[in-house]
């Protein structure tokens, strides 16, 4: 599994006026560059008599590929200043779409940067960001003498039972982050003299609010 990256998890929408110009932002995961353009296809059905449908996306996570327009803005004013949120922040598998309503008056180059960076920043705060953090899940087979003590041990530290399966013995499933993961069976040997028998099984993302 790849190392762990930061994205967002819900769909996010914030306005900014400036000038008598609104500025709607609109910010979606994606994972993939036909998602990024089925959701701005999606915005501009929504405000078709719009200026303006700037966006900036970045998406992958050990090389990723970033795309943005200016859409008929002056070169560098909108579409960058997006995609600059998005690297400042680290955030992948994003794409922001600012729409904007142009109000009568002309905000110049150094205007529109910055009403078009703020508008991205305000949309990115109010989304939920979330770094993913690597994980495998180990299926940990105990007797019932012990499974007091593997249960109390994993809860308390915050890894949380994915499953248990009860016959002769107990599997317990629990998600354990990659750098824990020696800790993790270590403890588990102490804890049993060595009886439990711990298999690594499936690769899975742990998501933590940032």
């Amino acid at each position: 599994m790849s190392l762990e990256y930061i994205s967002i998890k819900n769909r996010a929408k914030t306005t900014l006026i400036e000038k008598k110009s609104r500025f709607i932002a609109d910010a979606k995961n994606v994972i993939s560059e036909e998602e990024a353009r089925a959701f701005l296809s999606e915005i501009k059905s929504e405000y078709p008599d719009a200026s303006h449908h700037t966006y900036a996306y970045v998406i992958g996570k050990q090389v990723p590929a970033a795309r943005y327009s200016d859409d008929g803005e002056p070169h560098g004013t909108a579409g960058l200043p997006i995609l600059d949120v998005l690297k400042n922040k680290g955030i992948t598998d994003t794409i922001i779409v600012v729409t904007r309503y142009f109000g009568g008056t002309k905000l110049g180059a150094g205007g529109l940067v910055r009403a078009y960076s703020k508008s991205a920043a305000d949309c990115m705060a109010a989304a939920d960001v979330v770094k993913h953090i690597p994980g495998t899940i180990f299926s940990i087979e105990t007797d019932y003498h012990n499974l007091g003590k593997i249960k109390n041990y994993i809860e308390k530290a915050g890894y949380g039972v994915e499953g248990e399966d009860y016959s002769s013995h107990v599997i317990i499933r629990t998600l354990v982050p990659d750098m824990e993961t020696d800790s993790v069976k270590t403890k588990i040997a102490d804890l049993t003299n060595a009886t439990a028998v711990v298999i690594e099984s499936a690769k899975k993302y742990i998501d933590t609010e940032v």
